[in-house]
């Protein structure tokens, strides 16, 4: 019962929506995200866990790895099928619990993200 993929990965845009329901994105730099993997390790959020960002936190999974990708030719993450770029953050987690596996296997749950406050800064 472990999963194994990119926590973040740099420059990639993510949708958001504001308050008025407008579609903007959202993406984090290289440098930002090295930042952001030492913070969450250094403040033992590990193991803190919630599905699909719904602040339901439980520490009831296991962080077994955390890995930045230096070289993507020769790293890890290429040998288990991914084609990511340098300065993704990657993770594998053993999931304790039988329902959260279930979605997992069932195809419910199909990734994961870092959870957090962020100041953003609009660029035009």
């Amino acid at each position: 019962m472990i999963v194994t993929g990119p926590f973040m990965i740099p420059n990639q845009l993510i949708p958001r929506k504001d308050d008025m329901g407008n579609l903007f994105h959202v993406y984090f730099s290289k440098e930002t995200i090295r930042n952001i993997a030492r913070k969450f390790i250094a403040d033992q959020n590990a193991n803190n866990t919630d599905i699909n960002h719904n602040d339901v936190v439980v520490n009831e999974n296991t962080l077994l790895e955390s890995w930045m990708i230096d070289d993507p030719e020769m790293d890890k993450s290429k040998s288990l099928g991914f084609n990511l770029p340098e300065s993704t953050w990657m993770v594998s987690y053993k999931i304790n619990n039988k329902e959260t596996w279930k979605k997992i296997k069932d195809g419910d749950l199909r990734g994961f993200s870092v959870t957090g406050n962020f100041i953003e800064k609009i660029l035009s």
